[in-house]
């Protein structure tokens, strides 16, 4: 009996602090907590239209879309080491697709980086006239 209690409670633990994203509603907790938690910085006013979506696992890969201004762009690339590239990106593939993922205007702008081979790519896109943000993460 106490085993299968301790096994019951070892499950819940490990679903409750599963990861939750919700790719087809913007501005949940949920997508403002993914947010802040993988971009490591406290989310502002400017920041909002929140969308994200990830992938889990030892290998990971997470999106957001959000609109903010240039303030916050810059405190994401200063905060993640990011610098601008030399060429058009646009990111790695990711197998789903999303209408808040923007894949036409993202190959428009030359995004900034930091990628670690082996390790971990980030990919920022800021679309200034929109006001529009695209994060990319992997994770190997």
């Amino acid at each position: 009996m106490n085993n299968r209690i301790y096994f019951l409670i070892l499950l819940w633990t490990a679903f409750s602090s599963c990861q939750h994203f919700d790719s087809g509603k913007p501005d949940t907790d949920s997508n403002r907590k993914r947010l802040e938690e993988y971009l490591e910085i406290g989310l502002t006013r400017d920041v909002n239209h929140i969308y994200c979506d990830g992938d889990l696992g030892p290998d990971y890969s997470v999106l957001f879309s959000f609109n903010c201004d240039s303030s916050t762009v810059g405190r994401i690339i200063k905060k993640k080491n990011l610098r601008i590239s030399r060429e058009y990106d646009d990111g790695l593939f990711f197998s789903e697709e999303f209408s808040w993922w923007n894949k036409e205007k993202i190959a428009e702008i030359k995004p900034y980086v930091n990628i670690k081979r082996g390790k971990l790519s980030q990919y920022l896109w800021y679309d200034k006239k929109a006001n529009k943000a695209y994060y990319q993460e992997l994770g190997f």
